[in-house]
């Protein structure tokens, strides 16, 4: 599951604060050409979602992003922590 993912990348980044500093990560699949992009669900299956994408010969990547939340400001500030590149 993506949760195991995400546990697995914090564990290689040196991110060490437990569950609550990993919860400000989550895994991005973006697709070349689409406009908008979500993070994936914590529960789907990386690999059913990356399969399907190759399936359908699309271009995309994967991004660990770390997203840092001001709560005196009303907007979120992203950073790219980890980004991988897939063509099909």
């Amino acid at each position: 599951m993506l949760q195991d993912v995400i546990e697995e990348l914090c564990t290689v980044i040196g991110v060490t604060g437990g569950e609550m500093e990993m919860e400000e990560f989550s895994l991005y699949c973006i697709v070349e050409g689409d406009t908008f992009t979500m993070p994936l669900a914590r529960e789907e299956y990386i690999l059913d979602v990356t399969t399907e994408l190759h399936k359908n010969q699309q271009v995309y990547r994967t991004t660990l992003i770390y997203s840092v939340c001001s709560h005196s400001k009303c907007y979120l500030n992203f950073y790219c922590v980890y980004d991988y590149f897939f063509t099909a």
